[in-house]
């Protein structure tokens, strides 16, 4: 898995191709700006994207963690749906 954080002016998505070669099963983006996630996955010689769940929660099947962008500047990561393991990044 790869975890890229996307900038202005950045080469995030035009990385892909190359995740994608030597066989990367997924690739997260995040935005820098509003930490909005993004999770990528492996099919065939390219990448879906992935779309959220009934809650807005992205799924990643290689890590078993949850992402979401819900709060202004923040993302948000749980394990797979449990609510107690949640964490607000950054921290205040």
């Amino acid at each position: 898995m790869v975890v890229a954080i996307h900038s202005p002016g950045d080469e995030a998505y035009e990385k892909l191709q190359f995740y994608a070669a030597i066989r990367v099963p997924e690739v997260w983006i995040v935005d820098r700006d509003t930490k909005a996630p993004e999770i990528h996955v492996l099919t065939g010689d390219g990448y879906e994207k992935k779309g959220p769940g009934p809650e807005g929660w992205l799924a990643s099947d290689e890590t078993g963690l949850e992402l979401k962008a819900e709060k202004a500047g923040k993302l948000s990561v749980r394990i797979a749906g449990d609510e107690s393991t949640r964490a607000d990044l950054p921290e205040d």
